[in-house]
């Protein structure tokens, strides 16, 4: 049982095993009790379960004067750390260990990503690590809102529903109920909530503990520090001789004092703090390493994407290169064929020759006769004739020599010399690229890089951020249509290019590109300007989620409606196209140019 504190001088508890199935809320506004309540139930809890506390406001590092915790964050055992937190969360549930996550000194968007991996990383956490832990989420407004986007809160709602089956025990702090998503309120069966003034909120508690009266509501604005309604399954009250009973009805509490120093309003947030014990500073040795870890992890990783791309290029090639059976057979016999037909043409034609020959020559015999009867002139024609005839033999002998050398070509070894067959004439560009320059050879290999990984028809989009080109720049677009001349691209469809077996010839063997990472940073050399690539990057970062222009321009140090944040936006909306403006002012990086399908 966890001690809350006293009802009518009545002990009212938590039961741990009932609030591990079934979770809570607590809402009050600051100044009303919320952190308090939070360290009584974290310090009556500590031993019974392990607990993982999301501090974004720095106030609970005091517990370790009285516990002993692990503390994350800047001043503390282990950094806060956006690359180490999934494995820093897969080490404490490893070692059953309670921490602190002090995000005091992390900025808005950094927080947010922070949580969703650590949130991410509790949902997935192999069976063997799964346990019964209390994860305490304070300000649980800013990092899972109502309205707005924020890229943690699928993952926090995810914890509140998946995580019961994984022994997760969420609980939800919040100064804003309205603000909090109802989603993720809806999940968390036990309510505590104190002091509420503002509207908005009243309204929202009101529904939460049903009440129906104007009195019952202005109620909740009276309420003294540390006083909280509850109702829940997981409650219990001390009723005498009945020992401890469910409650059954909405009670109210006053929540009773705490160990350890909380810290006062308006009080500096301090970066040091409380010296751990013997007992976890071994622990705390073995923590130590994780940030190199997940350095080491991270690069086995690139090396892991690196590897699975070059193998995936070999595939492809092997696919496209399937080899042809070395049967000459069916070639040899047809030569022979055509060979016996040509033969067979000029035997006859020889024939109807000879005939013609023997013809005028008999001819001209009598014609020379005849002159030499009028003339007395004696002409001598055998020497025409005779050459006549030797033109005549001598084709018929050629043509009997290529019969002879064939059949001699068809035994048992193969010829060393090729035939010599007609070939079209080709240009030379298309034959070896002799004549390329080097930007329209890096164009080809860009196309290359894309058809190693399957993609044989990248966009042209994908293809300039490859090669470092602006694609609705004139350079870009000439390089191209020179190259589709040559015949060594075409363009099967709108926006889209392909190698023809000319440009893969003259591309030879390309790298595969290593993945998505590799066309950002191609984008972020065209873009080159410091702002525009500083706004990119973060739409990258935050990718699939969307966020509004004005907490955009917050995150990044600009004005919202400033004339140089509208101007960088639209050139990286209008000139580069690489961002998509939403409904409600939502802006989200372009999903087909920076994270194209097939592209990992």
């Amino acid at each position: 049982m966890i001690n809350l504190g006293l009802h009518d001088n009545k002990t009212v508890t938590l039961d741990l095993a009932t609030l591990t199935e079934t979770r809570l809320m607590i809402q009050a506004m600051s100044g009303a009790g919320k952190s308090w309540l939070v360290r009584r139930i974290l310090e009556q809890s500590y031993g019974r379960i392990q607990q993982l506390v999301i501090d974004l406001e720095g106030e609970f590092h005091t517990l370790r004067e009285k516990f002993d915790y692990i503390i994350a964050g800047k001043g503390g055992d282990i950094p806060a750390e956006l690359k180490s937190v999934k494995l820093l969360a897969l080490k404490l549930l490893e070692f059953n260990a309670s921490c602190i996550f002090d995000l005091y000194e992390l900025k808005k968007h950094e927080r947010i990503a922070y949580v969703k991996a650590f949130s991410e990383a509790l949902i997935s956490a192999p069976r063997r690590y799964r346990h019964p832990v209390l994860v305490v989420l304070d300000e649980a407004h800013l990092i899972c809102p109502e309205k707005g986007k924020a890229e943690s809160a699928s993952a926090v709602i995810d914890l509140a529903t998946r995580g019961r089956k994984r022994g997760i025990c969420t609980i939800m702090a919040t100064q804003r109920l309205a603000k909090l998503n109802k989603d993720a309120a809806a999940e968390l069966g036990n309510k505590m909530i104190g002091r509420t003034i503002q509207d908005i909120d009243r309204k929202r508690a009101v529904d939460e503990l049903g009440f129906v009266s104007r009195e019952e509501s202005l109620a909740l604005r009276k309420l003294q520090p540390g006083e909280f309604h509850l109702y829940g399954p997981a409650f219990r009250i001390h009723e005498g001789s009945q020992g401890y009973v469910p409650v059954n009805d909405i009670v109210l509490v006053k929540v009773g004092d705490v160990e350890s120093s909380h810290p006062r309003i308006g009080t500096q947030h301090v970066e040091t703090h409380p010296e751990a014990t013997g007992k976890i500073k071994q622990l705390i040795e073995k923590l130590a390493d994780i940030p190199h870890q997940a350095e080491k992890r991270a690069k086995d990783m690139i090396e892991l994407k690196k590897e699975l791309a070059s193998l995936k290029r070999e595939n492809t090639l092997l696919k496209k290169e399937v080899p042809v059976p070395c049967n000459h057979e069916p070639i040899i016999q047809a030569q022979k064929s055509q060979i016996r037909h040509l033969q067979e043409e000029l035997d006859s034609a020889a024939k109807k020759l000879e005939g013609q020959l023997q013809g005028i020559h008999l001819l001209s015999c009598n014609i020379l006769k005849d002159i030499e009867k009028l003339t007395g002139l004696s002409l001598r024609p055998a020497e025409l004739f005779e050459h006549i005839e030797n033109l005549t033999s001598g084709r018929g002998n050629e043509m009997h020599h290529i019969m002879q050398c064939e059949t001699a070509d068809c035994g048992a070894k193969p010829r060393t010399e090729k035939r010599a067959f007609p070939r079209p004439i080709r240009n030379s560009a298309m034959t070896q690229g002799s004549d390329l320059s080097n930007p329209q050879r890096r164009i080809l290999e860009a196309i290359a890089s894309f058809e190693a990984l399957g993609i044989d028809k990248p966009s042209k989009e994908m293809v300039a951020a490859k090669a470092q080109y602006s694609p609705k720049g004139g350079a870009f677009n000439n390089l191209l249509g020179r190259l589709r001349s040559n015949g060594h691209i075409d363009y099967p469809e709108a926006g889209k290019v392909e190698l023809t077996e000319s440009g893969r010839g003259v591309a030879g063997e390309v790298e595969a590109i290593a993945g998505v990472e590799e066309l950002h940073q191609g984008w972020l050399k065209i873009i080159k300007q410091g702002p525009l690539q500083k706004i990119l990057e973060y739409l990258i970062q935050i990718y699939p989620e969307s966020i509004s222009r004005e907490d955009l321009a917050k995150n990044l140090g600009y004005t919202e409606g400033g004339g140089a944040f509208n101007n960088y936006m639209g050139r990286l909306h209008n000139t580069f196209e690489v961002i998509d403006y939403l409904p409600g002012r939502q802006v989200r990086a372009k999903q087909e140019v920076l994270f194209p399908e097939g592209l990992a």
